[in-house]
């Protein structure tokens, strides 16, 4: 029997070191972790993802920019053009020259964090003063020299009011990105700490639903637009289940990427990264003993759609599913969901 495919993504987790607090980090970056791993365990980890012929690979942190190897690691993984390579950063420390040289380190996309359309909102949230403009002129000088620039907002509470003029807002300045995504936000990591954010799943339903019917309106001239669903009607898991072949899989039962955080902890999502989920760690197994038989894929494998969840904890001690008895009749689901296979759904 064949063995399964490589992932289809690696993420990298570089730092938890952040220059800052924002209230829905997953990971509660701040300060670096006690065992971070060095550049050289990075590096095997590069090489090992070579071997497996894993194919994108992103760089993410806390904020990767401010590890000093991040340059290296980019040029290595991208392995002359053969890879692509990601950096998330929420741009308060990158600049025209680093961007210069990440591009010709072979970098292919650069993600950018935009919590709200004004710097009032988005700095105010991110505690970064300056950081609104910092994002929009990285995103514009990033797509200046071909980079793929790609821009995430997590919509709480906070910014909701605002999040769906980001259209606009980039149009009015003339900035095209190749994917404008909207995220949910989740009571995980530093969120737990901040439920207030959260919103009634009907106000987020309803925002998704105002998104799909002005897509068509702002795609030819911004990018693409797409959202999280988070919640779906039972009509739409039909037609999720119906139309894509895809039952409400989660990413770790259908082995669709690896995440490893600063101390080689490998996870199949990085939802679960913030538990005591871990598959393995680098420092005493290979990535490729891991990703093929490491013992807690079994979990995730055994189990339909997101029932059972280690994380989320979407099935109750009787094993009935919670969430068939809501009243307002949605059905949540992972965040993590939505890619890649929910994406071919939006884009219907």
């Amino acid at each position: 029997m064949p063995r399964r495919p490589a992932p289809n993504k690696l993420w990298i987790c570089v730092t938890n070191r952040c220059n800052l607090t924002c209230p829905h980090c997953l990971p509660d970056s701040r300060q670096a972790m006690d065992n971070e791993m060095d550049r050289d365990e990075i590096l095997s980890l590069i090489h090992q993802a070579h071997a497996l012929g894993v194919q994108r690979i992103t760089f993410t942190g806390g904020e990767p920019t401010l590890c000093r190897d991040l340059l290296e690691y980019v040029r290595v993984a991208s392995k002359g053009g053969a890879v692509r390579t990601y950096v998330e950063t929420n741009a308060m420390t990158i600049r025209a020259p680093q961007l210069l040289k990440l591009r010709a380190a072979g970098l292919s996309i650069l993600n950018l964090s935009l919590d709200g359309a004004t710097a009032l909102t988005h700095d105010g949230f991110r505690g970064a003063p300056g950081g609104f403009e910092k994002v929009l002129d990285t995103a514009r000088a990033a797509g200046a020299i071909g980079l793929d620039v790609r821009i995430y907002c997590t919509v709480t509470q906070h910014d909701i009011e605002e999040a769906h003029l980001i259209p606009q807002l980039l149009d009015d300045l003339g900035i095209r990105v190749n994917v404008l995504t909207y995220a949910y936000f989740t009571e995980i990591g530093r969120g737990s700490r901040n439920s207030n954010l959260s919103l009634p799943p009907a106000r987020w339903k309803k925002f998704c639903d105002d998104l799909e019917a002005s897509r068509a309106h702002w795609e030819p001239r911004i990018g693409k637009v797409r959202y999280e669903p988070a919640f779906l009607r039972p009509d739409e898991v039909t037609h999720y289940r119906d139309n894509t072949s895809f039952n409400v899989h989660c990413i770790a039962r259908e082995r669709d990427y690896v995440f490893v955080n600063p101390e080689g902890e490998i996870f199949g999502c990085s939802v679960a990264s913030p538990t005591e989920n871990s598959l393995g760690n680098l420092r005493s197994q290979s990535l490729e003993s891991i990703w093929y038989d490491a013992p807690g894929w079994a979990f995730f494998e055994k189990r339909k759609g997101c029932t059972g969840c280690p994380v989320l904890a979407f099935e109750s001690d009787d094993g009935r599913d919670p969430r068939l008895d809501r009243a307002d009749g949605l059905i949540p689901i992972c965040p993590m969901t939505q890619f890649p296979q929910v994406e071919n759904w939006v884009y219907k």
